[in-house]
């Protein structure tokens, strides 16, 4: 995945989901600047408490679920935004594949 300057690289796509997470980043962390893409969690003032704020408010903006220390295994903006995208694929493709009648999804709930 290449992002774009607003997430510190030269060029490439960002995604929606991308730019929530800078804005996430950018609140939790207080930085005054959007975080690059190579840019460390911990390394920008991140500790076991401010990831789980942020692991709760990607929750919140994103509807993806992060487990604990999620964040001690993709400690980057890069990383991290692969974490979530993928998981943001993976829940647009289940919606996509469930059954589409009211009834079908009550029973199946």
């Amino acid at each position: 995945m290449k992002l774009n300057p607003i997430a510190g690289t030269d060029s490439g796509d960002i995604t929606q989901a991308d730019r929530i997470l800078e804005a996430l980043w950018t609140e939790v962390l207080q930085l005054t600047t959007p975080p690059r893409a190579a840019d460390n969690f911990f390394s920008l003032g991140g500790d076991s408490m401010a990831a789980v704020i942020l692991e709760y408010r990607i929750g919140e903006e994103l509807h993806v679920h992060l487990s604990p220390g999620t964040l001690f295994g993709a400690p980057t903006f890069h990383e991290l935004s692969q974490v979530v995208n993928l998981l943001i694929g993976q829940a647009d493709a289940v919606q996509d594949s469930s059954p589409s009648s009211p009834d079908i999804v009550s029973e199946v709930r």
